[in-house]
């Protein structure tokens, strides 16, 4: 059974709440691939507390011990613990973490097939200058076409996009190959 596994990166950003807003939705029981995130438990727990979400957390020890999405309910997988939960500034202190947490996606993506893991380096164009402005449809096209190969051949039901540019080029290959996508 095929696996998804969501790393938030940094915890003062908005990856946890997007977890904890897509798991407290109607859908998060429907999406039939499960999700597990990696994390510290009690990152969640005070972000969703922050959200004013009532959500529940299901420590697992492996990916082969995740199961199908519950409604409120989050799968975690806790490889390493946050110093500071606190939402909106970062600390140095939880660089570790982020790099921990990513570290064993990104192993647990080579050593599982049933694990896919997609990333892309497209960035927005606000603030940076008037050649990545005239680069930014290029850029747009090599991005959609590297989301286009990789929703090609993993042949989803649905896809998620979470966050902000990354879901332009996401979105617009699932539009294109007729695949239900959400944004959240």
């Amino acid at each position: 059974m095929k696996k998804i596994i969501y790393s938030p990166g940094e915890p003062a950003g908005i990856g946890p709440d997007l977890i904890i807003k897509l798991a407290a939705s109607k859908k998060w029981s429907d999406f039939k691939v499960p999700i597990v995130s990696v994390g510290d438990p009690k990152l969640f727990l005070d972000r969703a507390d922050l959200l004013g979400k009532k959500i529940e957390i299901n420590e697992v020890d492996s990916i082969n011990n995740v199961r199908t999405n519950q409604k409120n309910l989050i799968q975690v997988i806790n490889i390493a613990k946050c110093n500071k939960t606190a939402a909106g500034k970062i600390y140095k202190s939880n660089a570790h973490y982020v790099l921990n947490n990513l570290d064993y996606a990104i192993k647990q993506t080579l050593h599982n097939k049933s694990i896919n893991l997609f990333y892309s380096e497209f960035k927005g164009v606000r603030g940076l200058g008037l050649w990545r402005l005239i680069n930014f449809p290029f850029r747009l096209l090599v991005e959609v076409l590297n989301a286009f190969l990789f929703l090609l051949k993993q042949r989803p039901s649905y896809a998620v996009c979470c966050g902000g540019y990354l879901t332009v080029p996401f979105g617009l290959a699932a539009k294109i190959l007729s695949i239900p996508f959400c944004i959240v």
